[in-house]
Order: C-alpha cells, then structure tokens, then sequence
C-alpha cells in the first residue's frame, strides 16, 4: 500500500532526493551518463520555475540550456552535505534566468537581497552597520534546524516561492511553508532592526 501512494506522489521512475545528489557527484567526476539522467530527471521542474521567474517560454529554454551548461562545468562544486542537489541547481538556474532578463533591460520585482540595495548608497558607517546585521543573521540562521534554515535562505535570498523550495526538498508544500513562517519569526526576534540606523 505505502508503495502505491509513494508511487502516486513520486512516479514510478524519478530518483529520489539521494539518487539525484548521488548523479550530480557522479557528474563531478565527468560522467555524462549520469549527466543525461540528471537532466531528465530535473530539467522539466527548472524549466516550469523558469519559465515563472522569466514569463517567457522562449527566454526560459535558453536560460535552462545556460543553466545545465554551468551545472556540467561547475558540478564539483555541489557540496552535498550543505543541502539537496536540486536546491543547487535551481539556484544556478535562477542566476541564468535572471542574468538573461537584466541582460534584455527586463525589470522585474524579485525580492533578491542585491537588487533590493543600491551599488553606490551605503555609507561607510552604514556599511559597518550592515556588516553587524549579517553576523547576527548568520548566528540567528545557524540557531535554526538546517533545514530550515535552507528554507528561508531560499525564500528570503534567492526569492523561492515556498512551493518550489518543497519541489527542491522533496517535501509537502506545508511542511516548507510552516518552516519558512516559522524561520522568519525566530529571525525577526533575534534580529528586530528596521533599519540600519536602528542597529547603531
């Protein structure tokens, strides 16, 4: 019976998370093989993220082809211990796809940390400021359990919807919504600046 409802929610024939980290190791050392199955596997969740962030069918094939360019050249630097390979991977896809649209002069709200600040604004007392917020996020994110603190990474970084990020964890989607609402309210109590002046 657990067979059958694993069966309905996975598919009969898509690796699970293990297996996925597994080929990317494998294509690390070179082995296209393993390549081609990771693209089978995966490309058709990154091109469906894609083709979201971008709003384009055209734009978004091209970015994934760029993506899964740059996941063959720099898989060795997945690291599985530091999370799931398709949390990788979706990362390096979303850098392409946003790469692309800016290279067009698209402009588009994504929630990502640097498009949020300006390059030229900080001041040198801001910038101190803003050095002392990011050591007590990274302490406040480290207090997390791992995961979810993966979770809000993805979220409040690199703009994940919550449904993606349990696409990439292999996850119920509430399960990655509860621990994203929950992330940031433990952040939001270690860390409850609104500014940076406020945290001078």
């Amino acid at each position: 019976m657990s067979e059958t409802v694993d069966q309905k929610v996975q598919g009969p024939q898509e690796p699970s998370r293990e297996e996925l980290d597994g080929l990317l190791v494998a294509v690390a050392g070179g082995d296209s093989a393993a390549f081609s199955k990771f693209y089978k596997a995966t490309s058709p969740k990154v091109y469906a993220m894609l083709v979201r962030v971008m709003n384009d069918r055209e734009a978004a094939q091209d970015a994934l082809q760029q993506a899964y360019l740059v996941i063959w050249q720099k898989a060795a630097a997945y690291e599985p211990a530091r999370g799931p390979a398709m949390a990788w991977v979706f990362v390096v896809a979303r850098h392409k796809g946003l790469d692309a649209m800016r290279a067009s002069g698209f402009k588009r709200e994504t929630g990502l940390v640097d498009e949020q600040v300006p390059d030229d604004s900080l001041k040198a007392e801001d910038g101190a400021a803003a050095a002392m917020i990011g050591r007590r996020l990274a302490k406040a994110l480290a207090a997390l359990p791992e995961d979810m603190a993966r979770a809000v990474r993805l979220s409040a970084v690199y703009g994940f919807t919550s449904q993606e990020i349990a696409d990439q964890f292999g996850l119920p989607h509430n399960t990655v919504k509860s621990w994203i609402r929950r992330g940031l309210q433990r952040l939001r109590a270690d860390v409850p600046w609104n500014s940076l002046g406020e945290a001078i």
